[in-house]
């Protein structure tokens, strides 16, 4: 059994198309630790100098609830198991124990499972988050008055992206490359949000993976408005 770390969401194509068995979901609570571990990761790979945006955090949580949106199709004809890393750090026996009752059919032993004791980062990653968070206000001199604020706009943002997708079952999922606009194809703003896209759309050079429906060639390429697929089918 081979166990596959990745950020791509897979193809569709009604499971015949990535070659996964089983798919683990790590999610975090609040969502936007999710939103704020991966910006911190790309800044990291890209040794980009330039403070976190807030248009940078806004951008991504959409595309995070995006990437939720594709894998809650994936869960229709293969098997599922979404982990809130919470209950990893908070229990991580438990956890454990949901992993190998999930991955057990498949093969894998309870040895052959990772250690999950890392309760002590939770601190440290939640002032990290809440830290970019206000930096990302600074940025556009709102300050700390506005704190609040920061999550009542984030809160909209799920509710929009909710009422978009229709609690997540419209089909297609809009385009990762779409984020930063809703209502018009056009590509993210900003270095972190293009690299964001990128890494959560489907791997289609992926050896496992085989992309034949046309959302997945086009958000493979970077294409939001699906332009290149549009001329084929003329």
């Amino acid at each position: 059994i081979d166990i596959i770390p990745t950020t791509h969401v897979p193809p569709y194509g009604y499971g015949k198309t990535h070659g996964y068995t089983k798919i683990i979901r790590l999610m975090s609570h609040p969502l936007v630790l999710d939103v704020t571990q991966a910006l911190n990761e790309l800044k990291t790979q890209q040794n980009q100098q330039e403070a976190i945006s807030w248009l940078d955090v806004s951008v991504a949580f959409r595309q995070i609830l995006r990437f939720h949106c594709r894998l809650s199709h994936v869960s229709a004809h293969t098997s599922l198991l979404t982990l809130d890393m919470s209950d990893v750090w908070t229990n991580p026996k438990q956890v454990s124990q949901q992993l190998f009752d999930f991955l057990e059919p498949a093969g894998i032993t309870e040895k052959q499972l990772p250690a999950l004791d890392v309760s002590q980062r939770i601190p440290q990653i939640q002032a990290e988050a809440h830290q970019m968070l206000m930096q990302s206000l600074s940025s556009q001199d709102k300050g700390q008055d506005h704190e609040d604020g920061v999550y009542q706009q984030l809160n909209q943002i799920l509710l929009d992206e909710l009422i978009f997708t229709k609690n997540m079952t419209v089909w297609p999922c809009p385009s990762f490359w779409t984020a930063a606009e809703r209502t018009k194809p056009s590509l993210p703003t900003g270095a972190l949000p293009t690299a964001l896209a990128r890494a959560l759309s489907p791997n289609c050079s992926d050896p496992l993976a085989s992309c034949w429906v046309a959302r997945d060639l086009c958000e493979a390429r970077g294409d939001a408005a699906c332009q290149q697929q549009q001329k084929k089918k003329k």
